[in-house]
This record gives C-alpha cells, structure tokens and sequence, in this order.
C-alpha cells in the first residue's frame, strides 16, 4: 500500500467506509435486499467502533462485538451474518485500498447449525390428502391437484404459487 493509501486509510473511519461500500454495492447492481442488510448490520455496530479508523480496526476491537451478540441471546445464523457482511466490508476496503488486511483474519467465522428441512410422515401426508379431497368443489380439487403435485415433486413452496399452465406439459415428463 502507498503512503498515500495509508494516509487516506488512516483518516477513513468505518463509518465512511461503510458509506462508499454501500455506494459501490448499489453500483456494482447488489440487491436492495443485499444493501438492506448491509445496513442492518451497519446499525448494530457499536459507536465506537465506527469512529475509528479502518486501517485501526483489529480483531481485539472486533472479538468483544460477537461475544455482546452470542451473550445477548442472538441465534448463531445471525452472528454469522453480521460476520460475513463485516467480512465483505474488509474484503472490499482491502482492494480499494484503504486497508491492508482485514481485521476479522483470526476470527473463526461463527458456527452455524445445519437444519434440515421437516419431512412429513406418511401418516401426515394421507390426512392433507384425505382433507384435500372431502371438499367436493372446484377449489377442493385444485387444491388436491396443487397438494399431489407440491408433494410428489419436491416444489418448493414459492415455485407452486408461481407454477403457470404454459409451464406445465402433460405429455412430456
């Protein structure tokens, strides 16, 4: 890193260099869902942490937000947001210079569960069916033809409501 970088590193605060990483997020096309939550994470920095400079910024200065989250109660999926989003924010200011490394290095990222998805039982599957069918009208057997094919086809929910005539074809399986 120059000496020019350095000094205007130097006089970055995390605060401003948030600010510009929001700027580039939006013009490299990010999602405002994507922002958003760049900026949620934004606000659940401490004060002080965002006054100093970025090239200041280590994991001592780091490690005691993740440990106020994790005593507060947060759910680990939530940790570790905050940690990645905090990690593309080092990453980003690494290549536009304003950094030389980033601070969470030698901060493992936090561990995450792995929840698998709940699989009916048999027994379950019947009575929705069994459901389904009692209503004898026309929404009762479209919702028992939505019921088969959302459970015969792994369809994830929003991929059913979305699912058009033209995208089906009777012939072709």
């Amino acid at each position: 890193m120059s000496d020019s970088a350095k000094s205007i590193g130097e006089q970055t605060s995390l605060a401003y260099a948030f600010t510009a990483f929001l700027q580039d997020a939006a013009i490299r096309g990010f999602s405002k869902k994507t922002i958003g939550l760049y900026k949620w994470v934004y606000q659940h920095a401490p004060d002080d942490l965002k006054t100093l400079p970025i090239t200041h910024l280590q994991g001592l200065h780091l490690r005691p937000l993740f440990l106020q989250l994790i005593a507060t109660g947060w759910k680990p999926t939530s940790i570790s947001i905050i940690y990645r989003s905090f990690h593309a924010l080092f990453v980003w200011s690494i290549k536009e210079g304003l950094s030389e490394q980033n601070p969470l290095r030698n901060i493992p990222i936090p561990k995450v569960p792995k929840i698998f998805p709940y699989a009916l039982e048999d027994i379950e599957v019947e009575s929705l069916l069994q459901v389904a069918a009692s209503h004898d009208s026309k929404a009762g057997i479209r919702n028992q033809a939505m019921l088969v094919l959302f459970l015969d086809c792994w369809l994830r929910l929003n991929e059913l409501i979305s699912l058009t005539f033209s995208d089906v074809s009777i012939t072709q399986r």
